[in-house]
């Protein structure tokens, strides 16, 4: 029995590793499968729809304005790296210093795969509704989407590893999830982004956080072993 379980405790790490990168090449998929359909056009019809529908049944709310604008900026540059170093430094305290490096290299990192990929598609910015907020690079893919998604999930990741029931885990990862997505749907409403934006965002935030949760765990496992 205890050699049976040991054998389990040493698979583990390979397991999660291959199910990190299973689903992060799944996602890449849907990314390249994305920029094609809107490089053909096949999306625009939809994404101008969508755009209009939440402009002219949503955009007359002052309140509902007012949070979206909030909510995105969850989703900005400095917030977020406010948000890692302030979480990376807790972590450093309560020694966890591997765990603190690798949390900031890995925001690090994954925040900066939007403004890469941006350049190959050059899509410019929707023009279907006026733009509430200031924006300056390309559309796709919506960095505000990858970048929230790389940085909230990944620290509910860490969370959930000292959360101490499955409950408590499911809750820090279904918050950190509705968090990125009011990010995200706060982009269209604003009229920045196409909703194919957002979720190729979504795609390469959520690829990189599970690769690299999926990393991490590993790692762990095979101190515990």
């Amino acid at each position: 029995m205890a050699s049976e379980r040991a054998r389990g405790l040493t698979r583990r790490p390979e397991t999660l590793i291959a199910g990190g990168l299973a689903l992060a090449a799944a996602l890449a998929f849907l990314i390249a499968k994305l920029g094609s359909e809107i490089a053909e056009g096949e999306t625009l019809a939809f994404d101008r729809g969508a755009l209009l529908w939440v402009r002219q049944h949503l955009g007359g709310l002052p309140a509902l304005r007012a949070i979206m604008l909030d909510a995105t900026a969850l989703g900005d540059r400095a917030t977020l790296t406010l948000v890692v170093l302030v979480v990376g430094g807790y972590l450093a305290v309560v020694r966890s210093g591997r765990l603190a490096a690798f949390l900031i290299v890995q925001a690090a990192v994954g925040t900066s795969l939007a403004s890469l990929v941006k350049p190959w598609f050059g899509r410019v910015r929707p023009d279907v509704v006026p733009h509430w907020t200031e924006v300056a690079s390309a559309s796709f893919p919506s960095g505000h989407a990858a970048n929230s998604a790389v940085v909230y999930l990944s620290i509910a990741m860490i969370a959930a590893r000292a959360a101490p029931s499955r409950p408590g885990r499911a809750y820090l990862m279904a918050t950190a999830s509705l968090l990125v997505i009011l990010i995200g749907f706060s982009r269209i409403y604003l009229g920045v982004h196409y909703p194919t934006d957002v979720l190729a965002g979504w795609a390469i935030g959520g690829a990189w956080a599970l690769l690299c949760g999926a990393l991490g765990s590993a790692l762990v496992g095979r101190r515990r072993t």
